[in-house]
């Protein structure tokens, strides 16, 4: 079981990690991402091929100031189980946002996730 205090603590941590960096030149295809509310934007790719950049870049243009960034990769996130999803719900709702920009990896492929009004 992971608390609401655990995940504060990495969703606190991770905001200063990954909002702080610079997300380099403009990625052309930034602007072919739909941006339709109440649904899920999933960015995938081959590995190390930019979709972080890309994610961060999609949030900084048109969710600035909005949303929190969360990678599942984080070793204090590991084991996370179906009960978990309510306590990370709860956590994202008092923050005031319904944006969750997640990064997981699925079958050794890391696939950031863009997820909206979920």
């Amino acid at each position: 079981m992971i608390t609401q205090q655990v995940f504060s603590s990495v969703i606190d941590s991770q905001q200063n990690s990954y909002f702080t960096k610079n997300t380099g030149i403009e990625r052309e295809i930034l602007k072919q991402i739909p941006q339709a509310s109440g649904f899920a934007s999933i960015i995938t790719g081959l590995r190390r091929c930019g979709k972080s950049t890309l994610l961060l870049q999609v949030k900084e243009k048109y969710f600035k100031g909005e949303g929190i960034f969360l990678n599942f990769d984080d070793p204090r996130l590991a084991g996370m189980q179906k009960n978990d999803w309510e306590r990370l719900y709860a956590v994202v709702k008092n923050r005031n946002t319904n944006i969750l920009f997640q990064k997981s990896r699925f079958k050794h492929k890391c696939t950031p996730r863009l997820a909206m009004d979920y």
